[in-house]
């Protein structure tokens, strides 16, 4: 425990509070891109995702296609047989799990995507968002 006589207390007391250097400051420098990005996002009101991409609905078709036809099971197959493998050789049942969980995630993923990506907004829903925007400010 370190104690201060009373002449170093007095020294402490008398230094002007210009002369202490905070070290915590966040540089203002840095900190202006993040600043002037949420002042950017922040003065939009409404955001509406586009319905549009009609023609690339072939493309997510096909890739769905492949991960959950023939194809995908194939390389989710081969990727818990890695696991299996690369289990064996170091002796531990965590490689096994990261390929059944990589087959799992790879076979599942064009779903999860759907069901995330797939939102729908009602005339109802528009104007229940609106009431709450001008509430909130």
């Amino acid at each position: 425990m370190n104690i201060l006589s009373s002449k170093q207390y007095e020294n402490i007391q008398s230094q002007p509070l210009k002369n202490l250097k905070i070290k915590y400051l966040p540089d203002l420098k840095k900190a202006m891109p993040f600043v002037i990005t949420a002042a950017f996002i922040a003065g939009f009101s409404d955001a509406c995702a586009g319905t549009g991409g009609e023609e690339f609905a072939d493309v997510w078709d096909t890739l769905k296609e492949w991960i959950q036809g023939t194809l995908g099971r194939v390389v989710c197959g081969s990727m818990i047989l890695v696991g299996i493998v690369a289990g064996v050789a170091r002796q531990s049942i965590s490689a096994f799990a990261v390929g059944i969980g990589g087959g799992i995630g790879l076979y599942n993923t064009p779903s999860v995507i759907e069901s995330v990506l797939s939102a729908t907004i009602t005339p109802e829903n528009i104007e229940l968002l609106n009431s709450m925007n001008n509430t909130m400010l």
